[in-house]
């Protein structure tokens, strides 16, 4: 049996441990880093396009949330910058889209600053109607007084309206007061005297009452008499002292609202360092190395390097085997069960054993108890017979 096999197969197993460290860390080392899915276009031009992100993947975003419009990235000199840019309500904080420092593309991005790109007003339009007043004293002068269009301005909405000549009214705005004198004559005949309390004292005239204010006599043939009274009166009247004409312009009228507000949100790009150089994969390597080395070096220590063979019959057969070392050269024939009914012996040395061992004397302890010294230089091979030793080579 060959004594280094087994020292062949520490070497073989430590072997084939380096070469499995040595792919894992030529996997680790050739792994490729995990970028960004998303490609960025690189252009030196930074248009503001129209659209957003919501038409591109479908799907209607929250209209009070920002709408990511566009991410461009700019080389300008040797500084990359990435531009996103965002619509956002009127009255929202800008500083709300800036991001915290992120990494893409091989490079670590940190905010530069805010930029505001546009304002975008919407115009709105709606039909609206105002209504005019105007006094005039004669019948017939308002629309001498009427313009045919006038300016409208109200809640930011501004335009020409018309007037509308179908629906002009007019109406009295005030009266005044007047008194006149009425004075009527009457007569009365066939009166028997001209006594005054025979004719009415009071007489009525287009409902007006008057009062008696004056008496005539005349006699008649026949010996009658015939007044000829006068009544007179006040009366009272109204008439219209000024007029008012109500008048309605109609027109379409518009006014620009601030719909949104456009950012641009400027990030400045550096190269990320590179991490230190991770020594763990050669540590472990060097580790494994080192306990397969002591795990070698231990079972080399506790490994027999010495076997003694007996003479039984006509052939040597293996009895016995143990480990010499300079601290302990000692190998004992003596005992019976080494021994047997054999008075010969060979006693065979490893190579390993050979070489630590050369120069030194190992004891023989014959089936006799008697010790004997045998020096060891080149001949790892001893035959002990009955009385005598013999060293060969082989």
């Amino acid at each position: 049996m060959n004594s280094t096999r087994p020292i062949y197969t520490m070497f073989a197993v430590v072997f084939a441990l380096i070469l499995a460290m040595g792919g894992v860390l030529k996997a680790y080392a050739d792994e490729p880093p995990e970028f960004d899915s998303i490609s960025i276009e690189h252009s030196p031009i930074y248009p503001v396009n129209g659209g957003g992100l919501s038409s591109i993947l479908g799907y209607e975003a929250d209209s009070d949330a920002p709408v990511l419009k566009d991410v461009r990235a700019v080389e300008q000199g040797r500084q990359t910058l990435l531009i996103k840019t965002w619509d956002v309500l009127p009255g929202y904080d800008p500083e709300l889209l800036v991001e915290d420092d992120f990494e893409r593309g091989g490079l670590q991005y940190r905010r530069a600053y805010v930029l505001l790109v546009s304002e975008n007003f919407d115009t709105r339009r709606k039909l609206a109607s105002e209504v005019v007043v105007v006094p005039h004293d004669r019948q017939g002068e308002a629309l001498a007084k009427l313009q045919p269009i006038i300016e409208y301005s109200q809640d930011g909405y501004t335009g020409q309206l018309v007037l509308n000549t179908d629906a002009i009214v007019t109406e009295t705005a005030g009266q005044s007061s007047y008194s006149y004198t009425v004075t009527d004559v009457r007569e009365f005949s066939g009166l028997e005297r001209n006594d005054p309390y025979l004719v009415p004292k009071t007489a009525e005239k287009d409902g007006v009452q008057l009062q008696l204010v004056d008496i005539g006599w005349s006699q008649a043939r026949n010996g009658g008499y015939t007044a000829t009274v006068s009544y007179r009166g006040t009366a009272t009247g109204t008439i219209t002292s000024s007029y008012i004409t109500t008048a309605t312009y109609v027109g379409e009228v518009s006014k620009n609202v601030l719909d949104s507000v456009t950012y641009a949100v400027v990030y400045e790009g550096s190269l990320i360092p590179p991490p230190p150089f991770d020594f763990s994969p050669y540590i472990i390597i060097g580790g494994g190395i080192v306990i397969a080395l002591i795990a070698a070096a231990i079972i080399l220590s506790r490994q027999d390097n010495t076997k003694v063979y007996a003479m039984i019959g006509k052939e040597y057969q293996l009895v016995h085997k143990q480990k010499l070392t300079s601290l302990s050269p000692i190998v004992d024939l003596s005992p019976r069960e080494i021994s047997g009914d054999s008075g010969e012996f060979m006693i065979v040395l490893s190579r390993l054993a050979l070489r630590k061992l050369r120069g030194h004397n190992i004891k023989i302890i014959g089936t006799d108890n008697v010790m004997k010294e045998q020096r060891i230089y080149k001949t790892r091979h001893f035959r002990i017979g009955r009385g005598t030793e013999e060293e060969y080579e082989q």
